[in-house]
């Protein structure tokens, strides 16, 4: 009798043993599963929010129409056309410059230093418009100097304006500096 009951008791204990097992197998694919979803699902956030982002940008677009810097009366004006499907504001502290020659000026276009036009100015789609700014009060960043000072000497050479446009758009153009007297 005594080899009976050893035997029942190896046969018990394989099927639990095998019951484990299975319990244990099915536990760890489901938190593998539950794991995985997850993290499927923060990448599809965040390709979802990269697209709106991206489509965003695509929409929004300006173009530097015309660009006029006077040497002599330290103005400049600039004629910028939205070319997107996106309104864009101009001058509201978030538009970035560089005007770059020898010596390169970057700085940030704030309604303080326009002399003429609404200011900020929202241009809708297709729309253009003119901002005129006194280069005495564009402080180039990093550098003691405004865009006057850098420009003082450089009449006659070609240089390159690139703004940035609600950190969404930019456009470049180049232009000559000019030294006109218009009193």
């Amino acid at each position: 009798m005594a080899t009976n009951i050893f035997c029942c008791k190896k046969s018990m204990t394989s099927i639990v043993a095998v019951i484990l097992i299975v319990m244990i197998t099915i536990a760890a694919a489901g938190t593998m599963f539950f794991w995985l979803s997850r993290i499927q699902g923060q990448g599809q956030g965040s390709v979802e929010g990269s697209e709106a982002v991206l489509l965003e940008r695509m929409a929004t677009c300006v173009d530097i129409a015309e660009i006029t810097l006077n040497i002599f009366n330290n103005s400049t004006r600039l004629a910028i056309q939205n070319c997107g499907s996106n309104s864009v504001k101009i001058g509201d502290g978030d538009d970035k410059i560089l005007v770059s020659s020898t010596d390169s000026c970057a700085f940030i276009l704030t309604c303080s230093m326009v002399t003429s036009s609404t200011c900020p100015m929202t241009l809708l789609p297709g729309a253009l418009g003119r901002i005129d700014f006194n280069t005495r009060l564009a402080a180039c960043s990093g550098l003691p100097s405004t865009l006057a000072d850098v420009m003082a000497d450089q009449a006659g050479l070609s240089h390159q304006i690139i703004i940035s446009v609600d950190k969404k758009a930019t456009a470049s153009r180049g232009f000559i500096p000019e030294n006109i007297d218009e009193s």
